[in-house]
């Protein structure tokens, strides 16, 4: 029978695994270039159109597509499942919205399911701060429904798309800028790291005793 001591350290080396194998944040912060980003149109009828990268830090658009929205680079496609339950957030910033916050901020799909973040809302001409959580509740498929916990652990564990809205006025050429784009892994909670370094301790004092026997 494993004592308590065993059990500890055994879960202690758990944790200690766990967070080391955390994906590191995937960013982009314009600092150099547009670093791959490109427009789309979201309804799909013309295609993918360039990103004017500006020096001090941002990419920008104007309305160059029907619904026209940023769209990121490989880096943040692929199995992202190792980001559920963390965050993706962003600076957005548009010159022109409609009066109503009724629009996405952000889009993601694998292929079959698209969501959309919600809740809704419109960003400033000034950069606005936006930060949504990566899980089901905080997204909605096209029905206005949420996603359930598989449908959107399937949909970020193969992203064929992630779109950042960049047209948030019904009629007139707005301009978009986008900037510190950052997909973030979930933090321990910080009871796991009390557990993780009571283990420690006690797969300490476990081997010093053995050494000491020895």
């Amino acid at each position: 029978m494993k004592s308590i001591r065993t059990i500890a350290a055994a879960y202690a080396l758990a944790v200690a695994g766990a967070v080391l194998a955390a994906p590191a944040p995937v960013l982009s912060n314009f600092s150099l270039d547009s670093e791959g980003w490109i427009t789309v149109d979201l309804f799909g009828l013309t295609g993918p159109g360039t990103v004017t990268w500006d020096t001090a830090g941002f990419i920008a658009s104007y309305d160059t597509h029907k619904w026209n929205a940023f769209s990121a680079p490989a880096k943040f496609l692929g199995d992202k499942g190792g980001f559920l339950g963390g965050t993706l957030s962003l600076k957005l910033s548009d010159s022109m919205s409609d009066a109503q916050p009724n629009w996405p901020v952000v889009v993601i799909t694998d292929g079959a399911i698209k969501l959309a973040s919600w809740p809704f809302a419109s960003p400033g001409s000034d950069f606005t701060d936006f930060s949504f959580a990566l899980d089901a509740g905080s997204w909605v498929k096209v029905d206005s429904t949420h996603p359930s916990a598989s449908e959107f652990a399937k949909v970020l564990g193969g992203l064929t798309g992630v779109f950042v809205n960049a047209d948030f006025k019904t009629s007139g050429n707005d301009y978009a800028r986008l900037d510190d784009v950052v997909l973030t892994a979930p933090v321990p909670e910080p009871e796991t790291y009390a557990l993780f370094l009571a283990g420690l301790g006690v797969l300490g004092v476990s081997l010093g005793r053995r050494r000491r026997g020895a």
